[in-house]
């Protein structure tokens, strides 16, 4: 019994797995930027969530030794969010049978998929100001336990996308 759990977890873990970062990146780089504004689309008002967001992210810039002005920044980041509900299957049914010590069992399971779970996808863009393109891209989708990130999890995956960006202080 002992032997089966280990290797029921064993399997779980190795199912599990973390978001990834995916990153696409202009010839050059983003050597040209040392100053960021936030590049804020359009007149519509910003949402909670993109105001958590840059906050976030200006901040994590400006830790990673690059400067955060309102005007005439080298760079600006653009922000997009969407999520979705992630897709359940229906009711399982499973049947079996054994046998052992002279006795014959036999059981049926149902398994019903319970609350619902999202998917997340986030992106950060930099953009050149002075080409006024886009040089820079940062997405992950990760999992969600509802269509509104919380601040903890934005935060997690903001800092996750700008582990990968180039650090100024080195």
């Amino acid at each position: 019994m002992r032997r089966l759990l280990w290797v029921v977890a064993g399997v779980a873990a190795g199912c599990a797995s973390t978001p990834q970062v995916h990153v696409q990146q202009a010839e050059g780089g983003v050597d040209r930027c040392t100053t960021f504004a936030w590049h804020a689309p359009g007149e519509r008002p910003a949402s909670f969530t993109e105001q958590r967001a840059r906050d976030e992210v200006l901040r994590t810039l400006e830790s990673k030794g690059y400067t955060i002005v309102d005007d005439q920044a080298d760079c600006r980041i653009a922000f997009t969010f969407s999520a979705r509900e992630r897709p359940r299957s229906g009711p399982r049914v499973g049947v079996g049978a054994g046998g052992g010590s002279g006795g014959i069992g036999g059981g049926i399971g149902v398994s019903l998929p319970v609350g619902r779970g999202y998917m997340g996808t986030m992106t950060l863009d930099v953009i050149d100001a002075a080409q006024n393109a886009q040089i820079w891209s940062g997405t992950l989708e990760s999992a969600m336990r509802s269509a509104d990130p919380q601040p903890e999890d934005l935060s997690r995956d903001i800092q996750q996308i700008l582990a990968a960006f180039p650090d100024r202080r080195n």
